[in-house]
């Protein structure tokens, strides 16, 4: 299991990569096939509710014909923002896996709100297992090669 989300954080690092953004995230089905993936495409969309977790949700639900993902694993390069988090208990998913820590993303530079995803997810009630740290320095590099591409 450890090395199947660890080879999907460095698909989500690979994703956010190839389309110049630190953010991308992966949702994967409870044995651990790819079920959605997507970059953050809030420029590309004009649209401040596209980030990379909400996005991959909606295609996850899309092709599952569901809303409810409670058997789903969410692997993203930065921790959920409060909106993100706020998706991923209504979805249901259960697992979740991140590089950065939202106080980490702010130190680069990027505007966020200063609420963990923990602190939503246990006030939730649903008992949404979440672990951050993932590669973390090769998210840090998205980060900086992304401020580099910006400048």
């Amino acid at each position: 299991m450890r090395t199947t989300i660890e080879t999907m954080m460095h698909y989500a690092i690979h994703l956010a990569k190839k389309n110049q953004t630190p953010y991308a995230a992966i949702i994967l089905t409870s044995d651990y096939k790819l079920l959605a993936a997507s970059p953050n495409t809030v420029s590309e969309n004009n649209d401040v509710t596209a980030h990379a977790e909400i996005n991959a949700i909606r295609m996850a639900g899309e092709r599952l014909g569901t809303t409810d993902l409670h058997d789903c694993i969410l692997v993203t390069t930065c921790e959920p923002c409060p909106m993100c988090a706020s998706a991923v208990v209504w979805s249901g998913i259960q697992r979740v896996y991140f590089g950065l820590s939202i106080q980490q993303i702010q130190q680069k530079g990027h505007r966020q709100i200063p609420l963990n995803s923990a602190d939503i997810y246990s006030k939730s009630g649903n008992g949404i297992y979440s672990e951050g740290g993932l590669f973390d320095s090769e998210v840090l590099a998205l980060f900086d090669n992304y401020k580099k591409a910006k400048s």
